[in-house]
């Protein structure tokens, strides 16, 4: 049929559906319209709007009343407008309204109808009220269906999905395993990407053909068939590339570990974003179109995903997904799963199996679920990173960085990776193991770490080091033992030298957790423990410690207690500086350490705002985004001792 024709008769079908509504429904009727081709484009908006205006207009108490007898009326189509319109559901009320609007988005208003539709296409066909050679772009997106059958893709409720593979890892001769509806096989491993390029690109533009209006939209904007094909041709290679790479770090992750996956942040975001790239480049009306584009695969036996809804489901396999740019929510279910949030804020869970988690730019919540091997990485620096330790096993991984990667909740995950390490951390990954211990213990074990820091080093614990030691305590290290390797430390030999004698050694350890000369009684005593073995030099350190905590005997003098309760009062004091320095502030820093410490003068109340002043100007340099410090703070597990 004549196009011209095939628009009058559409135009006048509608038309005159919408008159015998308001008829129905005894409101005033539109104007007749006798000839639709010789109105001008802004003529023919205007009619839309008086269309869209009428519908409005009718009460919806009146069409509730009136359902019956206008089903008895009008046609199933002009029954399925009322419905939507008591609905309130406008879209699917005007939906043909807006489809006539986008038809001529691009129109000269003072064109007429006729003379606009011959110069879009003279061939233009509307059997299905697309604009813009409609006809053709329904035949090209069928032969992309008899493609992607070919290629033997599925549609699910996510996307569409490949068939199963088998690789040959020796030759990368591989075939597909879903064999019912025939098979696919091939070579070499390029073959198959090659393949999983061309047939992903084919099924994001058949998943987008049904988006309501959208290839209207991109037709009235001059898109031609060959536009989407050029689409097809870009996208293919752009895709089969994001897909590679998502097995390459794939394999080289459960190979390799978390220490291999610097940059791999970095780089999926680039192939991701390189595929939107090809399309858009190709389309331009399809910006925005492809916020939700989800592209991944199935590990074992793997199967391939593409979605541009932003859907995508775990399985019972290892799911490695490449997510959208927006707030994503994915549970991996079981398997061993790699998840790339990229931007927005996203929760990704990795559930049962060992994980790898790339929350991207955004605050995420990363959940690594039963696993043991869970891994949350960051695509920075760990000299970037603030830690935030809370007691229910949580925790905050700050980025400190103004436009850097947010502000991560962590659960369920035993490893951090980043991009570059700090201290002792040389292959830029954090085993949660050795640090998280501490959130178990109480306000008490943990001031006995931080005597035992004071005692032994003559410093502020750091953060790193105490958080460990209460760690290792918390897994079964008694004091005693813990004691012992700290006599047999570097920094240890350092403040008690190897060769002293006992009597030098009691005077030092005095000074160091005292702050005074020792009284003679007691150093009498305690060289003779020394001297005749009856204490080695570790326990007697803890026993200096304990005897400044212990109840005085029932017998001791008023100078002795008074004394005691002068020792008491010090090392709480120098215990809270410990606690402020490494758990408040979470410092790690030796030299800092042990400067702020000595700040503190024993009867001098003015050197503790001193030594506090000194950690806060510590904690200033440390906390800037580019300092190359990690800090490490405890949360609600120790109050700051000096808070109000």
């Amino acid at each position: 049929m004549n196009p011209l024709d095939q628009f009058e008769i559409q135009f006048n079908a509608s038309y005159a559906q919408l008159r015998s509504l308001l008829q129905v429904t005894s409101r005033p009727l539109l104007p007749v319209i006798d000839d639709a081709l010789s109105l001008t484009v802004s003529e023919y908006l205007a009619s839309l709007d008086a269309s869209e205006q009428a519908l409005r207009d009718i009460p919806v108490g009146t069409l509730v009343n009136l359902f019956s007898f206008i089903s008895q009326q009008v046609d199933a189509e002009a029954l399925a407008i009322v419905q939507a319109l008591i609905d309130q559901d406008f879209d699917t009320a005007f939906a043909s309204i807006n489809l006539g609007r986008s038809f001529v988005a691009n129109a000269a208003p003072d064109v007429t109808m006729e003379a606009f539709i011959i110069s879009i296409n003279p061939d233009y066909d509307f059997g299905n009220g697309t604009g813009g050679g409609a006809t053709e772009i329904e035949q090209l997106f069928a032969s992309y269906q008899d493609r992607l059958d070919a290629y033997l893709w599925a549609e699910d409720e996510a996307g569409h999905a490949s068939p199963n593979f088998v690789v040959d890892d020796a030759t990368g001769a591989w075939a597909s395993t879903d064999t019912g509806n025939g098979s696919v096989s091939g070579a070499t491993l390029d073959d198959l990407f090659d393949q999983l390029g061309e047939a992903a690109a084919l099924a994001i533009l058949s998943d987008l053909n049904g988006r309501d209006g959208l290839i209207d939209a991109l037709l009235s904007q001059g898109a031609e068939p060959e536009d989407f094909d050029a689409a097809i041709a870009a996208a293919k290679a752009a895709a089969a590339q994001a897909l590679q790479s998502l097995q390459s770090f794939g394999a080289q992750l459960m190979d390799q570990g978390a220490a291999s996956a610097a940059g791999f942040e970095a780089q999926a975001n680039a192939q991701s974003q390189a595929l939107v790239a090809a399309l858009v480049t190709a389309l331009p009306g399809l910006d925005g179109a492809l916020d939700d584009l989800v592209v991944g695969s199935r590990n074992s036996d793997p199967s391939f995903a593409v979605s541009p809804n932003g859907i995508a489901t775990g399985s019972e396999r290892g799911d490695w997904f490449y997510l959208t740019q927006g707030d994503d929510s994915f549970d991996g279910g079981l398997g061993d799963d790699i998840l790339f949030g990229f931007d927005g804020a996203d929760n990704l869970t990795g559930n049962a199996g060992n994980d790898h988690l790339f929350g991207g730019k955004g605050d995420d919540t990363l959940d690594g679920g039963d696993g043991i091997g869970d891994v949350a990485h960051f695509d920075a620096g760990m000299g970037r990173y603030t830690l935030r330790l809370a007691q229910d096993g949580t925790i905050s991984a700050e980025d400190r960085m103004t436009d850097g990667q947010g502000t991560d909740s962590l659960t369920g995950v035993e490893t951090l990776a980043f991009s570059t390490g700090v201290s002792i951390f040389d292959d830029a990954t954090l085993d949660l193991s050795i640090i998280q211990g501490i959130t178990g213990l109480n306000a008490d074990e943990i001031n006995t770490f931080i005597e035992l820091y004071i005692a032994y080093f003559n410093r502020a614990p750091d953060a790193l080091g105490l958080y460990f030691w209460g760690s290792a305590f918390a897994d079964g290290t008694s004091l005693e033992e813990t004691a012992t390797f700290f006599l047999d430390q570097d920094e240890t030999r350092a403040t008690y030298a190897p060769d002293a004698s006992n009597l030098e050694f009691a005077t030092q350890v005095y000074a160091n957790v005292l702050g005074r000369a020792a009284d003679q009684d007691g150093l009498n005593f305690w060289v003779g423990q020394l001297d005749s073995g009856g204490v080695g030099r570790d326990a007697f350190i803890l026993e200096v410690l304990r005897g400044a905590k212990a109840e005085p005997p029932q017998d001791a003098s008023q100078s002795f207690v008074e004394l005691q309760l002068q020792d008491r009062s010090y090392l709480s004091t120098k215990t809270d500086i410990g606690t402020y320095f490494a758990v408040i502030k979470g410092l790690s820093d030796v030299d800092d350490a042990a400067a702020a410490m000595q700040l503190f003068v024993r009867g001098d109340d003015n050197s503790i705002d001193t030594a506090i002043a000194g950690i806060d100007a510590d904690y200033a340099e440390a906390s800037a985004a580019d300092s190359g410090a990690l800090i490490l703070q405890l949360v609600g597990v120790v109050d700051d001792p000096f808070l109000g």
